[in-house]
């Protein structure tokens, strides 16, 4: 019951340890304490802890310049790190409160007097102090001159005080203050000299890497309890003073370790109860008979690296407990066979490293391990092994040995190492008297031929045996070298290095592993036949041919992958670089029009009277692309038919082909018409003005609706002189519609089709009720004066009232005008046309004709007669001017023109009054309609 409570507290005690970390430290618990690591914070102040259940607390490498006084409420605290701090002094009750306190630590701190830390008080109230570490501080001595600076502590055990710049340690009471120490360090200390201590505690003290050079014969008397001292690298030191006998001694000590001290001999007389000396690395040149006088206990001799050349043959005969002797990396020629003799104890002797050339016979009844190696042998004695009656393992590697004896025996060798020497031959009688070896290492020598079998028969227990790094000739036919092979790979195997059997010869086989190089001579069986290896031969080319082909189509898609992505990528980037010289192309256009724009009356068509008068295109020069283009179907089309013998639709594909292209026509084009005006004496009644407008029926238009045209300013009879100048200003503009063409049918033609326009269109003449004569312009009569009778269009000429034309020159700024640069010259031809009279001719008294209104759809292409009152509505009305005689006029008047004015007489106005509905917006113009006498379409 008990200890299942305690073990509920323990964990509780760890829960609430893990639980109260305070924040800047770190919380890891090993086994069943709870510790804190505040290390390396930089902190000046203890943090806040709630639970004071902590038993390690590391705060070294911080900033505390003494031991925090709330450390005394941690009760359970053991250990207590404050090393590397900025501590200078303690005061004598910094410990207060920690009586559970083990192992303090203030090393690497600014101590520098033993005053500032009250060395006889520091330490009393921590009662179960065990170590205390005070090294690299900055003391400069350590003496009991004055009690009050005595270090003091009942429970004391380790004190280090190591790399403190201690130079001197006086004073038989230095360390009676601490009654129960051990371990007192003084490593690293520039101490030179050191008087007799007094303490009945003190186990092993550490003087090693000081100054020492010599010691008072009884610097260790007082020490009673002293077991083990080390005074390793003081590099002066001597047991002895130059001027007397007596040596330092302690009767206590055990151990003593002296390498390093530069000692040319051995005095160790005043160690009577010595154990173990360490003597290496010193300056011993020879072992005499009375090196080891007092020493009578010794058992571990450590004499390696040091220049010792001789060694009598009595020189060990007194340590009848010697154990272990290292004579290693020495100068030794020759080791007497009874140097050893005496020493019934010893089992290991390391003779390796010096210069025997001849491993003769040893008596070592008790030898166990005896090693040779690097002692550069080159025989060894047919009974070398004979007074080694316990030797187990011999190490004779890296020897310049050749031979082995056929006599030499041991009844209890187990180990032989003869690897990296000379050998070149085994016997069968080489091993055969070692019955018990077990392990044979003969790897880096010059073996050529395997072994038989046979040579090992007297040794059952070999289980081991490496055999690598020898030139071996491998002749797979030999029976003795497969059954050798087989001895060392059968179960459980024998070979050590089995990766190492290499073959040197013959030159087919050099590098090659026996098990390799012969495995179709030893297994035959197991090898593969020539047609198994033909069709494996045959089957990993076929898989090889398929990887190849698989790779080369592999890398052909890579490739094409390639080029089709950079031919991609280039084209998008030639896309993108048209763009741009498009994108700065139109830039430039945009920015150069302003400047480069023609004026808008240079691009003007032609007026209506000099458009009639261009001669006729023949329709190869006047056909639109898609004209050509369907001329070009047509006729691969009628091609293709004849050859197939099907021409039974060529006549209804060309019809409806010829709607098509009749319909494309009429949306890309309009009719150059122009407006004119005629300032005649007549009277007001010959203001006429002509415009352009789209029909919206399919009404037949007659004479009887001409006058519903009329404008309502022609009715009121009052003209401003604002209209006139606007009328006068319109003269060069020019109105553009669909394209219309009279059809100028001959004269055959006329005789048939013209009765039938009159009797459709005509209506009785009636007369107006306007006033004023009616004065019909005449056309050109000359064509081949005109200046579109070669299709060249002047826009800069503006024809008269009366029909004559005069270039246009009354223009307010020549620099500034857009005609300024035109030249004269060209503009000549036309003050060459006649004039028009100007007046019109009487008309004949007693006639009523009818006039045709002939509405074509191409002027180049004669219309369908039969289509036209149908498709009336799809055509433009051409505008012309009328003059109607003055009221109460009823005789005709004569004209030498081609065409005859319509007359309308009031009655039939009156019985049809219907307005016509045009696509005009405007209401106030006049619209006069031209009616081509079927006489004139006959010339």
């Amino acid at each position: 019951m008990f200890m299942i409570v305690f073990l509920l507290g323990t964990v509780a005690l760890l829960a609430g340890g893990q639980e109260v970390c305070p924040e800047p430290c770190n919380c890891d618990c090993e086994e069943s304490m709870s510790c804190v690591d505040c290390s390396g914070r930089g902190l000046t102040e203890l943090p806040v802890f709630a639970d004071m259940n902590i038993e390690i607390l590391d705060l070294s490498d911080n900033m505390f310049t003494t031991i925090p006084a709330e450390l005394g409420q941690f009760r359970r605290l053991h250990y207590l790190d404050m090393s590397a701090n900025a501590i200078t002094e303690l005061p004598e009750d910094a410990l207060n409160g920690m009586s559970s306190l083990s192992i303090l630590i203030l090393s690497q701190n600014n101590i520098s007097n033993w005053a500032d830390i009250h060395p006889n008080r520091l330490l009393l109230p921590a009662g179960n102090l065990k170590e205390l570490r005070l090294a690299k501080n900055r003391f400069t001595s350590f003496s009991s001159n004055d009690e009050s600076l005595v270090l003091t502590s009942l429970s004391l055990r380790y004190l280090d005080l190591s790399e403190c710049s201690i130079s001197k340690v006086s004073g038989q009471a230095v360390i009676q203050g601490l009654r129960s120490l051990e371990h007192l360090k003084l490593t690293g200390n520039p101490i030179e000299s050191i008087s007799d201590m007094q303490s009945t505690s003190l186990k092993k003290l550490e003087l090693n890497n000081c100054k020492l050079s010599t010691l008072q014969p009884t610097v260790f008397s007082g020490l009673k309890a002293l077991k083990e001292i080390n005074l390793a690298r003081n590099y002066r030191l001597s047991l002895v003073l130059p001027n007397e006998i007596g040596h330092v001694q302690s009767a206590s000590l055990r151990k003593i370790n002296l390498s390093h001290c530069n000692m040319d001999s051995i005095d160790l007389q005043g160690f009577p109860n010595l154990i173990t000396a360490i003597i290496r690395e010193n300056m011993v040149r020879q072992l005499g008979r009375e090196s080891f006088n007092g020493t009578l206990l010794l058992e571990h001799l450590d004499l390696s690296s040091n220049s010792i050349n001789s060694v009598h043959p009595e020189a060990f005969r007194l340590l009848k407990h010697l154990k272990t002797l290292d004579l290693s990396f020495n100068m030794i020629s020759r080791v007497d066979g009874k140097l050893f003799k005496n020493n019934d104890l010893l089992t290991h002797i390391n003779l390796s490293r010096n210069y025997i050339s001849r491993f003769s016979r040893i008596a070592a009844d008790s030898l166990v391990y005896l090693n040779m190696s690097w002692c550069e042998i080159l025989t060894i004695d047919w009974d070398a092994l004979g007074a080694m009656g316990e030797l187990i393992e011999l190490d004779l590697s890296n020897n310049l040995i050749s031979d082995i004896p056929d006599t030499i025996a041991s009844g209890t060798l187990q180990t032989l190492d003869l690897s990296m020497c000379r050998l070149s031959t085994l016997r069968n009688t080489t091993l055969s008297g070692l019955p018990e070896l077990t392990r044979i290492n003969l790897s880096g020598n010059r073996f050529t031929t395997p072994f038989r079998v046979e040579f090992f028969d007297r040794n059952p227990y070999l289980s081991e045996i490496w055999l690598g790094d020898n030139p071996w000739r491998c002749d797979c036919r030999s029976d003795d070298f497969f059954q050798f092979f087989q001895y060392l790979t059968d179960p459980p195997g024998r070979i050590g290095d089995r990766k190492n059997l290499q073959c040197n010869a013959p030159e087919d086989f050099f590098g090659a592993s026996w098990e390799a190089a012969c495995r179709s001579v030893w297994y035959p069986y197991e090898t593969m036949g020539n047609a198994e290896r033909i069709w494996t031969w045959l089957m990993v080319s076929i898989l090889s041919f398929f990887g190849v082909c698989c790779l080369i189509s592999s890398i052909r898609k890579f490739i094409s992958t390639r080029k089709k992505l950079n031919a991609e990528r280039e084209q998008a980037e030639n896309l993108q670089e048209l763009r741009e010289i498009a994108r700065e192309n139109r830039v430039r256009l945009q920015q150069d029009a302003p400047q480069n724009a023609p004026d808008a009356r240079e691009s003007r068509p032609p007026c209506y009277e000099d458009a009639i008068q261009l001669p006729k295109l023949d329709a190869a020069s006047f056909a639109s692309l898609d004209e050509l283009l369907m001329r070009g179907k047509r006729k691969k089309r009628r091609r293709h038919r004849r050859s197939s013998g099907t021409d039974a639709k060529d006549d209804d594909d060309d019809e409806e082909e010829r709607i098509q292209l009749r319909q494309r026509s009429r949306t890309r084009s309009e009719d150059v018409l122009s407006r004119r005006i005629d300032n005649t004496s007549s009277g007001p009644s010959a203001v006429v003005q002509s415009i352009y407008e789209r029909p919206t029926s399919n009404r037949v238009v007659t004479d009887a609706e001409v006058m519903i045209h009329t404008s309502g300013r022609r009715r009121s009879g009052s003209v401003t002189q604002e209209d006139r100048d606007r009328e006068e200003d319109e003269e060069l503009h020019y109105h553009s519609i669909d394209i219309l063409s009279l059809h100028h049918q001959p004269s055959s033609a006329s005789g048939q089709s013209g009765p039938m326009r009159e009797s459709a269109l005509a209506t009785p003449r009636a007369s107006s009720s306007q006033s004023g004569p009616i004065t019909p312009i005449e056309n050109f009569t000359a064509h081949s004066h005109s200046p579109y009778a070669k299709r060249k269009v002047k826009p800069l000429q503006h024809l008269n009232p009366n029909g004559s034309i005069e270039e246009i020159t009354d223009f307010a700024d020549r620099k500034t005008s857009p005609y300024a640069k035109r030249r004269n010259p060209l503009l000549s031809s036309f003050r060459k046309l006649p004039p028009l009279p100007d007046r019109s001719p009487p008309p004949i008294p007693g006639t009523v004709r009818t006039s045709n209104i002939n509405l074509v759809e191409n002027y180049f292409q004669p219309a369908d007669q039969h289509r036209l009152l149908d498709e009336l509505d799809d055509y433009a009305v051409i505008p012309m001017q009328i003059n109607l005689p003055p009221a109460g006029t009823n005789d005709p008047q004569p004209s030498t023109s081609r065409t005859q004015p319509m007359l309308l007489q009031q009655a039939d106005l009156m019985d049809d009054p219907r307005p016509n509905i045009s696509d005009s917006s405007e209401t106030t113009s006049s619209v006069s309609i031209e009616i081509i006498q079927p006489s004139e379409l006959r010339k």
